[in-house]
């Protein structure tokens, strides 16, 4: 069981895309309490399953919601490429 909330897959009414899509979990978004994370992990939310930071992120450490930080980088790269593949 993976270690973060998955708010669903796409329905396979998306055609040959859902094949590309649906393998990437949307995540609720999330940021980190600061107990034993950097400064600059805790000043971002997270909202995308495959992003790297959000996996270092421990499930007892996320508080749900974005704190009004701003969204993770890398789970904004991620949602950028997929949107590309999706076209």
């Amino acid at each position: 069981m993976p270690a973060y909330t998955v708010l669903g897959d796409l329905p396979s009414s998306f055609g040959k895309r859902a094949s590309t899509i649906d393998r990437m979990a949307v995540l609720f978004p999330f940021h980190a309490t600061f107990v034993d994370y950097t400064d600059a992990q805790c000043r971002v939310y997270h909202d995308r399953s495959e992003c790297a930071e959000a996996k270092k992120i421990l499930t007892l450490h996320r508080i749900d919601g974005s704190g009004g930080r701003q969204r993770c980088k890398q789970c904004g790269r991620i949602e950028s490429t997929l949107s590309r593949r999706v076209r």
